[in-house]
């Protein structure tokens, strides 16, 4: 099993969108752990503005539900879960 280490940044934007992104979800997911650092803090935006925004066009659960979709198709154990359990 390849696991990733703990997310550290050299650049000031991600290690704040780290510490927001544990903040919010509770753990920092792999996908943002394999971004170059000047692209976390950008990732992170679009994922609030989009995927955890309430007032977009979608309900959350909606979106959750799409995204649980994909995620059974590529398929990708790890973001089947992450669906899941939000």
């Amino acid at each position: 099993v390849f696991t990733l280490a703990p997310a550290k940044a050299e650049d000031a934007s991600a290690t704040a969108a780290y510490k927001d992104i544990q903040a919010t979800l509770g753990s920092v997911p792999d996908m943002f752990k394999t971004l170059p650092d000047v692209a976390v803090a950008g990732a992170w935006a679009e994922i609030k503005g989009v995927q955890l925004n309430p007032n977009t066009a979608l309900d959350g659960k909606t979106k959750e539900l799409m995204g649980l979709a994909v995620a059974s198709q590529i398929p990708c154990q790890y973001l089947i879960y992450f669906h899941t359990e939000a």
